[in-house]
Protein backbone atom coordinates (compact mmCIF):
# COMPACT_ATOMS: atom_id res chain seq x y z
CA UNK A 1 0.00 0.00 0.00
CA UNK A 2 3.02 2.10 0.92
CA UNK A 3 5.02 1.44 -2.38
CA UNK A 4 1.17 2.59 -4.50
CA UNK A 5 0.99 5.79 -2.19
CA UNK A 6 4.11 6.35 -2.93
CA UNK A 7 3.92 5.93 -7.05
CA UNK A 8 1.07 7.84 -6.97
CA UNK A 9 3.27 11.08 -5.57
CA UNK A 10 6.14 10.34 -7.34
CA UNK A 11 3.37 10.39 -10.80
CA UNK A 12 1.49 13.69 -9.43
CA UNK A 13 5.41 15.36 -8.61
CA UNK A 14 5.99 14.50 -12.51
CA UNK A 15 2.89 15.51 -13.74
CA UNK A 16 3.24 19.06 -11.73
CA UNK A 17 7.08 19.30 -12.80
CA UNK A 18 5.73 18.90 -16.41
CA UNK A 19 2.73 20.97 -16.19
CA UNK A 20 5.04 23.82 -15.09
CA UNK A 21 7.76 23.57 -17.77
CA UNK A 22 5.06 23.07 -20.02
CA UNK A 23 4.91 26.47 -21.91
CA UNK A 24 1.70 28.52 -21.70
CA UNK A 25 0.43 28.55 -25.23
CA UNK A 26 -2.06 31.30 -26.55
CA UNK A 27 -0.71 32.33 -30.19
CA UNK A 28 0.36 30.71 -33.34
CA UNK A 29 2.24 31.36 -35.89
CA UNK A 30 3.79 30.29 -38.99
CA UNK A 31 5.61 32.26 -42.14
CA UNK A 32 6.83 30.97 -45.03
CA UNK A 33 9.32 32.55 -47.64
CA UNK A 34 7.61 32.33 -51.48
CA UNK A 35 9.61 33.20 -54.50
CA UNK A 36 6.91 34.89 -56.21
CA UNK A 37 5.35 38.16 -56.85
CA UNK A 38 3.24 39.84 -54.77
CA UNK A 39 0.38 40.27 -56.56
CA UNK A 40 0.56 36.55 -57.76
CA UNK A 41 -0.06 35.95 -53.54
CA UNK A 42 -2.56 37.28 -52.90
CA UNK A 43 -4.57 36.90 -55.89
CA UNK A 44 -4.03 33.25 -54.90
CA UNK A 45 -5.81 34.28 -51.62
CA UNK A 46 -8.82 36.35 -52.85
CA UNK A 47 -9.69 34.21 -55.36
CA UNK A 48 -11.76 31.08 -54.65
CA UNK A 49 -11.15 28.82 -57.47
CA UNK A 50 -7.18 29.65 -57.24
CA UNK A 51 -7.94 28.73 -53.64
CA UNK A 52 -9.43 25.70 -54.34
CA UNK A 53 -6.48 24.75 -56.23
CA UNK A 54 -3.63 25.18 -54.07
CA UNK A 55 -5.22 23.64 -51.14
CA UNK A 56 -6.43 20.74 -53.62
CA UNK A 57 -9.92 20.57 -51.98
CA UNK A 58 -13.21 20.79 -54.16
CA UNK A 59 -15.94 22.90 -51.71
CA UNK A 60 -14.33 26.77 -50.85
CA UNK A 61 -16.73 26.89 -47.74
CA UNK A 62 -15.96 23.37 -45.95
CA UNK A 63 -11.93 22.87 -46.17
CA UNK A 64 -10.95 20.11 -44.31
CA UNK A 65 -7.30 19.12 -43.06
CA UNK A 66 -6.81 16.50 -40.97
CA UNK A 67 -8.63 17.14 -37.15
CA UNK A 68 -9.61 20.55 -38.35
CA UNK A 69 -12.51 22.42 -40.61
CA UNK A 70 -11.18 25.59 -42.40
CA UNK A 71 -13.32 28.03 -43.97
CA UNK A 72 -12.11 31.06 -46.09
CA UNK A 73 -14.56 33.70 -44.85
CA UNK A 74 -13.51 37.07 -46.52
CA UNK A 75 -10.12 38.28 -48.11
CA UNK A 76 -9.35 42.23 -48.49
CA UNK A 77 -5.86 43.54 -49.51
CA UNK A 78 -3.26 41.32 -48.59
CA UNK A 79 -5.04 39.76 -45.76
CA UNK A 80 -7.67 36.39 -45.80
CA UNK A 81 -9.57 35.52 -42.99
CA UNK A 82 -9.90 31.90 -42.23
CA UNK A 83 -12.42 30.49 -39.23
CA UNK A 84 -10.99 27.35 -37.80
CA UNK A 85 -13.27 24.55 -35.94
CA UNK A 86 -13.05 21.58 -33.67
CA UNK A 87 -15.35 20.62 -31.39
CA UNK A 88 -16.24 23.24 -29.28
CA UNK A 89 -14.10 25.62 -30.45
CA UNK A 90 -14.26 28.20 -33.37
CA UNK A 91 -11.92 31.17 -33.96
CA UNK A 92 -10.38 33.30 -36.97
CA UNK A 93 -7.28 33.19 -37.92
CA UNK A 94 -5.21 35.44 -40.62
CA UNK A 95 -2.57 34.89 -43.26
CA UNK A 96 -0.80 38.39 -44.03
CA UNK A 97 1.05 38.67 -47.45
CA UNK A 98 4.04 41.12 -46.97
CA UNK A 99 6.37 42.33 -50.02
CA UNK A 100 9.43 41.61 -49.84
CA UNK A 101 11.10 42.09 -52.91
CA UNK A 102 9.66 42.40 -56.17
CA UNK A 103 9.69 38.79 -56.95
CA UNK A 104 9.47 37.71 -53.49
CA UNK A 105 6.97 37.33 -50.39
CA UNK A 106 6.86 36.98 -46.84
CA UNK A 107 3.60 34.72 -46.21
CA UNK A 108 2.68 34.98 -42.19
CA UNK A 109 -0.70 32.98 -40.92
CA UNK A 110 -1.67 33.93 -37.22
CA UNK A 111 -4.02 32.13 -35.12
CA UNK A 112 -5.61 33.11 -32.13
CA UNK A 113 -6.30 30.10 -29.27
CA UNK A 114 -9.80 30.90 -27.57
CA UNK A 115 -10.25 29.52 -24.29
CA UNK A 116 -12.71 26.31 -24.82
CA UNK A 117 -13.24 23.19 -23.50
CA UNK A 118 -11.19 22.47 -26.90
CA UNK A 119 -8.58 22.98 -24.95
CA UNK A 120 -9.52 22.62 -21.05
CA UNK A 121 -5.73 22.30 -19.60
CA UNK A 122 -2.14 23.36 -20.21
CA UNK A 123 -0.95 20.41 -21.65
CA UNK A 124 -3.78 19.52 -24.58
CA UNK A 125 -3.62 23.10 -25.24
CA UNK A 126 0.25 22.87 -25.85
CA UNK A 127 0.14 19.56 -27.86
CA UNK A 128 -2.99 20.82 -29.78
CA UNK A 129 -1.25 24.22 -30.64
CA UNK A 130 1.49 22.08 -32.18
CA UNK A 131 -0.76 20.04 -33.89
CA UNK A 132 -2.73 23.59 -35.79
CA UNK A 133 1.37 24.59 -36.05
CA UNK A 134 2.48 21.60 -38.11
CA UNK A 135 -0.98 21.66 -40.49
CA UNK A 136 -0.10 25.55 -40.72
CA UNK A 137 3.14 24.73 -42.15
CA UNK A 138 2.18 21.88 -44.45
CA UNK A 139 -0.29 24.39 -46.03
CA UNK A 140 1.63 27.44 -46.60
CA UNK A 141 3.91 24.99 -48.38
CA UNK A 142 1.20 24.14 -50.46
CA UNK A 143 0.75 27.49 -51.33
CA UNK A 144 4.10 27.91 -52.31
CA UNK A 145 4.44 25.13 -54.46
CA UNK A 146 1.16 26.67 -56.28
CA UNK A 147 2.59 29.97 -56.44
CA UNK A 148 5.88 29.77 -58.05
CA UNK A 149 4.91 27.80 -60.77
CA UNK A 150 3.89 30.56 -63.12
CA UNK A 151 1.51 28.21 -65.09
CA UNK A 152 -0.81 28.38 -62.26
CA UNK A 153 -1.26 31.97 -62.10
CA UNK A 154 -0.96 32.79 -65.80
CA UNK A 155 -1.32 29.61 -67.67
CA UNK A 156 1.70 30.14 -69.39
CA UNK A 157 5.49 28.20 -68.78
CA UNK A 158 7.18 31.48 -68.65
CA UNK A 159 11.51 31.18 -69.40
CA UNK A 160 13.78 33.99 -69.45
CA UNK A 161 16.10 33.25 -72.44
CA UNK A 162 18.53 35.29 -74.58
CA UNK A 163 17.37 36.94 -77.77
CA UNK A 164 19.63 34.63 -80.51
CA UNK A 165 18.58 36.87 -83.94
CA UNK A 166 19.52 40.31 -84.20
CA UNK A 167 18.41 40.63 -87.75
CA UNK A 168 14.91 40.55 -89.27
CA UNK A 169 12.96 41.87 -92.11
CA UNK A 170 9.44 43.00 -91.98
CA UNK A 171 6.48 43.91 -93.68
CA UNK A 172 3.53 46.14 -92.71
CA UNK A 173 -0.26 46.02 -93.85
CA UNK A 174 -3.39 47.39 -92.60
CA UNK A 175 -7.06 45.31 -92.39
CA UNK A 176 -10.11 46.15 -91.25
CA UNK A 177 -11.06 42.55 -89.72
CA UNK A 178 -8.44 40.65 -87.82
CA UNK A 179 -6.02 39.01 -89.92
CA UNK A 180 -7.18 35.18 -91.68
CA UNK A 181 -4.48 32.97 -92.24
CA UNK A 182 -4.07 34.27 -95.62
CA UNK A 183 -3.39 37.70 -94.63
CA UNK A 184 -0.98 36.19 -92.46
CA UNK A 185 1.38 33.95 -94.90
CA UNK A 186 0.60 36.44 -98.10
CA UNK A 187 3.12 38.46 -95.89
CA UNK A 188 5.19 35.47 -94.90
CA UNK A 189 5.76 34.59 -98.41
CA UNK A 190 6.59 37.66 -100.06
CA UNK A 191 9.35 37.91 -97.29
CA UNK A 192 10.77 34.40 -97.89
CA UNK A 193 10.46 35.09 -101.77
CA UNK A 194 12.87 38.30 -100.55
CA UNK A 195 15.01 36.08 -98.61
CA UNK A 196 15.71 33.98 -101.00
CA UNK A 197 16.71 36.51 -103.56
CA UNK A 198 19.05 37.85 -101.47
CA UNK A 199 21.03 34.89 -100.96
CA UNK A 200 19.94 34.57 -97.42
CA UNK A 201 18.85 31.74 -94.62
CA UNK A 202 15.87 32.00 -92.21
CA UNK A 203 16.61 31.49 -88.90
CA UNK A 204 13.69 30.93 -86.67
CA UNK A 205 10.05 30.50 -87.51
CA UNK A 206 8.30 33.56 -88.81
CA UNK A 207 6.68 36.32 -86.27
CA UNK A 208 3.56 38.05 -85.74
CA UNK A 209 2.54 41.17 -84.21
CA UNK A 210 -0.89 42.29 -84.89
CA UNK A 211 -2.46 45.57 -83.01
CA UNK A 212 -5.80 47.22 -83.15
CA UNK A 213 -6.90 50.83 -83.47
CA UNK A 214 -10.25 52.67 -84.30
CA UNK A 215 -11.54 49.86 -85.49
CA UNK A 216 -8.26 48.75 -87.99
CA UNK A 217 -5.42 45.96 -87.54
CA UNK A 218 -2.19 46.67 -88.13
CA UNK A 219 0.07 43.59 -89.02
CA UNK A 220 3.72 43.27 -89.07
CA UNK A 221 5.04 40.10 -90.04
CA UNK A 222 8.81 39.38 -89.71
CA UNK A 223 11.68 36.40 -90.13
CA UNK A 224 14.82 35.96 -88.73
CA UNK A 225 17.81 35.90 -91.11
CA UNK A 226 21.42 35.41 -90.91
CA UNK A 227 22.64 38.20 -92.29
CA UNK A 228 21.46 42.17 -92.56
CA UNK A 229 19.65 42.78 -95.60
CA UNK A 230 18.59 46.07 -97.32
CA UNK A 231 15.25 47.33 -97.39
CA UNK A 232 13.14 46.72 -100.89
CA UNK A 233 9.87 48.30 -101.42
CA UNK A 234 7.40 47.92 -97.91
CA UNK A 235 9.71 45.26 -97.02
CA UNK A 236 12.18 47.34 -93.92
CA UNK A 237 15.09 45.56 -92.06
CA UNK A 238 14.89 45.41 -88.55
CA UNK A 239 17.73 45.20 -86.03
CA UNK A 240 17.10 43.46 -82.37
CA UNK A 241 19.08 44.05 -79.12
CA UNK A 242 20.67 40.32 -78.05
CA UNK A 243 19.01 41.01 -74.44
CA UNK A 244 16.77 39.06 -72.44
CA UNK A 245 13.59 37.91 -73.72
CA UNK A 246 10.61 35.99 -71.99
CA UNK A 247 8.96 33.30 -74.07
CA UNK A 248 6.30 30.83 -73.17
CA UNK A 249 4.44 28.29 -75.93
CA UNK A 250 0.56 28.14 -75.99
CA UNK A 251 -1.33 25.68 -78.34
CA UNK A 252 -4.75 27.10 -79.56
CA UNK A 253 -6.37 29.34 -82.06
CA UNK A 254 -6.20 33.17 -82.17
CA UNK A 255 -7.95 33.67 -79.16
CA UNK A 256 -5.67 31.43 -77.15
CA UNK A 257 -2.64 33.73 -78.29
CA UNK A 258 -4.38 36.76 -77.72
CA UNK A 259 -5.22 35.84 -73.86
CA UNK A 260 -1.63 34.50 -73.62
CA UNK A 261 -0.24 37.63 -74.67
CA UNK A 262 -2.52 39.48 -72.19
CA UNK A 263 -1.38 37.46 -69.76
CA UNK A 264 2.11 38.40 -70.84
CA UNK A 265 1.59 42.21 -70.16
CA UNK A 266 -0.07 41.24 -66.30
CA UNK A 267 3.48 39.48 -65.91
CA UNK A 268 5.73 41.71 -66.78
CA UNK A 269 3.29 44.72 -64.57
CA UNK A 270 3.93 42.29 -61.89
CA UNK A 271 7.16 42.28 -61.62
CA UNK A 272 8.16 45.89 -62.77
CA UNK A 273 9.81 44.81 -66.14
CA UNK A 274 10.58 46.98 -69.12
CA UNK A 275 10.19 45.93 -72.98
CA UNK A 276 12.67 47.64 -75.36
CA UNK A 277 10.52 46.09 -78.45
CA UNK A 278 7.31 44.55 -79.08
CA UNK A 279 5.91 41.43 -77.80
CA UNK A 280 5.63 39.13 -81.10
CA UNK A 281 4.08 35.29 -81.55
CA UNK A 282 6.50 32.74 -83.50
CA UNK A 283 4.65 30.39 -85.92
CA UNK A 284 5.66 27.43 -85.34
CA UNK A 285 2.53 25.73 -86.68
CA UNK A 286 2.04 26.11 -90.56
CA UNK A 287 -1.38 27.25 -90.32
CA UNK A 288 -2.01 26.73 -93.90
CA UNK A 289 -1.25 22.81 -93.54
CA UNK A 290 -3.44 22.48 -90.16
CA UNK A 291 -6.72 23.50 -90.83
CA UNK A 292 -7.42 22.06 -86.74
CA UNK A 293 -6.96 25.66 -84.60
CA UNK A 294 -6.48 23.65 -81.50
CA UNK A 295 -3.26 21.96 -82.55
CA UNK A 296 -1.50 25.02 -83.56
CA UNK A 297 1.39 26.03 -81.65
CA UNK A 298 2.81 29.59 -81.16
CA UNK A 299 5.51 30.75 -79.13
CA UNK A 300 5.15 33.83 -77.65
CA UNK A 301 7.96 36.30 -77.21
CA UNK A 302 8.63 39.86 -74.75
CA UNK A 303 11.41 41.46 -75.22
CA UNK A 304 12.20 42.71 -71.51
CA UNK A 305 14.91 43.96 -69.72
Amino acid sequence: MRKIIIGILILLAVVVIVYAFIPAVDKINSNIYINSNYNNVTRSLHEKHMWEQWWNEHHINDLIYEESNFALQNSFLNIAEVNIKESNSSGTSLITVLQLNRDSSIVEWKYNIHSSEAYNNKIKKYFRSKEIKKQFEQKLQDLKKFVEDPMNIYGLNIQQEKVKDSSFISIRTTLTAYPATEDIYNLVDQLSEYIQESGAKETDYPMLHVMQSNGRYEIMVAIPVNKNLPAKGNIQPKRMVLGNILVAEVKGGDETVRKGLMEFDTYVTDYGKNSPAIPFASLITDRRKESDTSKWITRLNYPVF
